[in-house]
């Protein structure tokens, strides 16, 4: 039995998400550059549905004077998560909860916040809660940054952009079998919406700037400023 939301066991997530999601260490590595560019002096990160650790193992040697702050619903991927990342000593851990359950009480904590490959696994009630948290946990100014799966904007197209998403993965090694099943997980298992649909719910929350600046398949990404 699997012990988080996504299809794979969380001690071998790393090795099968790559060969699932096209460009998926890209999306850390573009994560990594905005912040770079548009808050290199952040202080205080927090990563929700952080996973194994991966995003903030990338990002610990470029931003030395940060917080990173860690957290997910699954123990399994904290466990692994603080294994990887043990020997830093500017990383703390929340208990165990995901984005739509944290207490934000109004306070504003963080200068980043990221949501990686995250919220497309809520419900329409439960995604406007996360990130509705997410804008109250933020600093004034600071900056949210979320990659998700989408739906294309034309119903119509849905099965020619999973096809194309299907042939990654079998170039990828992975087989007919696995393929077949992770197509039967769209808006079953996770819960994808459109491009526009996002930039509409972001607006919403409250964020004073919304950009898409990744778009490639069926995922895409976008960063928000308080």
């Amino acid at each position: 039995m699997n012990n988080n939301k996504t299809p794979h066991r969380s001690p071998e997530y790393d090795e099968k998400v790559r060969k699932t999601i096209p460009f998926y260490k890209c999306f850390h590595l573009q994560t990594i550059d905005l912040v770079k560019t548009i808050k290199p002096d952040v202080k205080k990160w927090l990563d929700t549905g952080c996973g194994t650790g991966f995003l903030i193992e990338r990002a610990l040697p470029v931003f030395k004077d940060c917080i990173f702050v860690l957290v997910d619903s699954s123990v399994e991927m904290l466990t692994i998560a603080k294994k990887r990342l043990g020997e830093y000593k500017n990383i703390e851990y929340m208990d165990p909860v995901s984005t739509e359950n944290m207490e934000s009480a109004g306070q504003k904590e963080f200068d980043i916040i990221t949501a990686i490959m995250v919220h497309h696994y809520l419900n329409k009630k439960d995604r406007i809660r996360a990130t509705g948290n997410c804008y109250k946990l933020l600093k004034d100014n600071g900056i949210y940054i979320t990659f998700e799966n989408i739906r294309p904007e034309n119903d119509e197209i849905i099965d020619s952009q999973l096809d194309r998403w299907m042939n990654f993965q079998l170039s990828e090694g992975r087989s007919n079998e696995e393929v077949a099943e992770h197509r039967k997980r769209f808006g079953v298992k996770y819960f994808p919406i459109k491009v526009n649909e996002h930039l509409k719910l972001l607006n919403s929350a409250g964020f004073r700037i919304v950009e898409i600046f990744w778009l490639s398949y069926l995922q895409a990404g976008f960063f928000c400023i308080k």
